[in-house]
């Protein structure tokens, strides 16, 4: 994603929206967006909600630029995961949630919720090895650069992409 990004409000499918980096994490591959113009959904709240193993949530989102679609997942653990980070420059520790359920390419960014409509996570990756296996940056991982986006008043640099 650019400095500067077009959304679509998926509500009506005919509105482009201009959207800033509000905050960007680049070790976890975290960014909160302010959107410049008022969409008719509401923003999604993220705060630190427990997960448990085992726990039905759905995943939401546009996968493969489509329309909005929900998947029943369940989750599979929440674990510490040491990996690359994004620009190749070192290691990360993540706090992830293990999913059983059907990520496609689009749910990146979406929200994982529990059954009460809290946010639990945030897709990030699908299992290359497994079709019915996806990750999701628990709330606790990303509850922070939410909070900061929600305060902030410039914008940032999404420091460009991994080759």
């Amino acid at each position: 994603m650019s400095d500067r990004e077009t959304m679509t409000d998926e509500d009506t499918s005919t509105e482009a929206v201009p959207a800033d980096a509000a905050a960007d994490d680049a070790a976890t591959d975290e960014m909160t967006t302010e959107a410049a113009a008022e969409l008719e959904a509401d923003a999604v709240q993220v705060e630190a909600a427990d997960a448990e193993a085992g726990e039905a949530v759905a995943i939401l989102g546009f996968p493969q630029n489509g329309p909005f679609n929900v998947q029943a997942a369940r989750i599979r653990a929440d674990q510490r995961l040491r990996s690359p980070d994004i620009y190749g420059g070192g290691a990360v520790i993540r706090d992830v949630l293990s999913l059983r359920g059907l990520i496609r390419p689009g749910n990146s960014g979406g929200p994982v919720v529990d059954s009460a409509g809290h946010v639990v996570g945030v897709v990030f990756a699908a299992s290359v090895t497994s079709s019915d296996t996806g990750y999701a940056l628990s709330s606790q991982q990303v509850g922070q650069a939410a909070a900061t986006g929600r305060i902030s008043s410039r914008t940032v640099s999404t420091q460009g992409c991994a080759a």
